[in-house]
């Protein structure tokens, strides 16, 4: 239901120059769009419940009048009224919080689950201009946030509109004089608000961006906590987290310095109501003739400024809600990945063709073609920039091309919707990405509903089941994003995903790198197995393990310079032979006595 407000959301939602509180009060409401129905009841009971708010500093004066005036039986009426009113007004309240909270639950839900949609449709050129840091707060702290808006500011600012009318409607009617002198004090806090707007939002961002900058840096100093103790680096070293840290300082103490005396006039004037109605009350109607009215102004004249500083909490409110809001739209409006039309699939057959591609700082790729046919294993060795990793990830579709095309089977790679596009490829990183779920779980996202016996025999053939049976819960063992394996052991349980994916085609990202030759060895059993009636894309740098490949492609500046088997491109005496030599003569280092010889 609240899919669509989620994904048709006007242009100005998004942007976090709005007036504090009207983008964001428009925005919150958008989201609700599938619940109106509810919503409609919740804003209702906040505005009955307005009403029996003022409806109490009359029925005090009323009861007040009936005293004086002798009226006994008068003054249990409008007290028995007054009392009603106070838990019909509760209950009223309660009402309308128990439906605005389900409605909010269900909308952090639906927004939640709308992101996720996103960061999967979305190209990750897109998502890298996002820290991973801000992408977590959105999702976490940023959605809390509109619990908040729906099941609090959206009824609040709803009571604390309508209560004002609805005083200052009585007191035009008892007496306009007296009216226009309870207003005047609040219209005068309310400029004194509007100034604080103009200067505040300027601070407000850079708060927000300060915060993103320490999250980053913090996450990146406890990853660092190795290191940082490896090289004796000392607080004075860590200059990222030390300048996010002064900058949010410099922001804080600016904001306070100008806030803090804001905030007082402010304060100071939409209370002044009451110093200035008392005294003119008093004039305009003496005691003991004019109590009643004076307890009535003197009450609702309470009410008002209470009234003034709720709106003022709430304006403040819903300009963090503008910030967060615009977050959660900067992600939610992620481009999609587009699907275009071409003809059916015919094969496996891989085609690069005139394929070209950019970063923003230059070119990756130029002039790529080149013919991959199913079941050939095919690598693309290089220097460390060359554009082997980018055409992996061109092949994947984390990114589209920016000239020519990529083809699979014949059809474009762009025409295949994304789960299908998925299905053809069993990706096998240089990192192995697990997640904090049992082992079992783990290895079934490769082919979720896969059987046991099924899983188990793919963690046989991957090299797995021997460590994993000797672990105490087996494969239920619940991993901690992989912690406490070795990286062997993480990128066995990787490839036992792969191998129960059971894709035709096989890429290998830098798979074995950097392991130890006994992981190594036993991680190529585990890919030789995998890589059995497959076609098998390998990105290496260790020009060994990829020598009794069929088709070699050597890279350089984002160009193909070489191509052909193993023996050709040595027969080539060119970058590949000398790349080859250089492997080999590093291989054949040897430690002794603490040198190298």
């Amino acid at each position: 239901m609240a899919k669509n407000a989620l994904g048709d959301m006007p242009e100005e939602a998004g942007q976090g120059d709005d007036v504090a509180g009207g983008g964001a009060a428009g925005h919150l409401w958008r989201l609700t769009e599938g619940y109106r129905g509810w919503m409609g009841i919740v804003i209702a009971a906040s505005i009955l419940s307005a009403v029996l708010e003022t409806a109490v500093a009359v029925l005090v004066a009323l009861a007040v009048a009936a005293l004086i005036a002798g009226d006994r039986d008068g003054a249990i009426f409008w007290s028995a009224g007054l009392l009603g009113s106070v838990v019909l007004s509760c209950l009223l309240q309660m009402v309308s919080n128990l439906l605005s909270h389900r409605v909010a639950i269900d909308v952090q839900a639906q927004t939640r689950l709308a992101i996720g949609r996103k960061l999967w449709s979305t190209p990750l050129g897109a998502l890298q201009r996002f820290e991973a840091a801000e992408i977590r707060r959105t999702l976490m702290e940023d959605v809390e946030r509109i619990e908040d808006g729906i099941a609090h500011l959206i009824p609040d600012l709803v009571a604390v509109m309508i209560a004002p009318l609805a005083i200052g409607i009585a007191m035009l009617f008892l007496d306009w004089r007296l009216a226009i002198a309870a207003f005047l004090p609040v219209l005068a806090g309310f400029i004194a608000f509007s100034m604080i707007l103009r200067h505040d939002r300027g601070l407000s961002r850079r708060f927000v961006a300060a915060q993103t900058a320490v999250d980053a840096a913090l996450q990146e100093a406890i990853r660092m906590v190795p290191v940082i103790k490896a090289y004796g680096i000392g607080p004075g070293d860590l200059r990222r987290a030390e300048a996010s840290f002064q900058e949010v300082d410099d922001v804080v103490g600016r904001w306070l310095t100008f806030s803090a005396s804001s905030n007082n006039w402010f304060f100071l004037a939409i209370t002044s109501t009451l110093l200035i109605v008392a005294p003119l009350g008093l004039w305009l109607h003496p005691l003991p003739d004019g109590y009643s009215v004076l307890v009535f102004f003197l009450l609702a004249s309470f009410t008002l400024s209470s009234l003034g500083a709720r709106l003022f909490g709430a304006m403040g409110r819903l300009r963090i809600q503008q910030a967060s809001l615009a977050r959660v739209d900067a992600l939610l409006r992620l481009p999609d990945l587009p699907i275009i039309q071409d003809r059916p699939q015919n094969g496996q057959d891989i085609r690069f063709e005139k394929l070209g591609f950019a970063y923003e700082d230059g070119f990756a790729l130029e002039d790529i073609d080149l013919d991959i046919k199913t079941g050939q294993s095919v690598a693309f060795v290089g220097p460390s920039g060359s554009g082997k990793s980018t055409l992996a990830r061109l092949l994947l579709r984390f990114f589209d091309p920016d000239i020519g095309r990529i083809t699979l089977g014949g059809r474009d790679i762009r025409s295949f919707p994304q789960h299908e596009l998925a299905r053809q490829f069993a990706p096998v990183f240089q990192e192995s990405f697990l997640f904090s779920q049992t082992i079992r779980a783990n290895i079934a996202l490769g082919r979720p509903g896969a059987t046991q016996d099924e899983i188990v025999e793919a963690a046989r053939l991957a090299q797995a089941d021997s460590f994993i049976m000797a672990l105490p819960e087996g494969y239920n063992t619940i991993l901690d994003r992989g912690e406490g394996l070795s990286g062997g052991q993480k990128q066995r349980i990787a490839i036992a995903r792969a191998i129960l994916k059971d894709a035709p085609i096989l890429v290998l990202d830098e798979a074995t790198a950097y392991l130890d030759p006994d992981s190594q060895h036993e991680i190529q059993q585990a890919l030789d197995a995998l890589a059995k009636g497959r076609t098998v894309i390998a990105i290496a740098h260790r020009l060994s393990s990829v020598c009794g490949f069929d088709h070699i492609v050597y890279l350089e500046n984002g160009r193909i310079m070489e191509q052909g088997d193993h023996d050709t491109l040595l027969a080539l005496d060119g970058a590949y032979a000398r790349q080859w030599r250089s492997h080999t003569a590093a291989r054949s280092f040897v430690l002794e006595n603490g040198r190298v010889r």
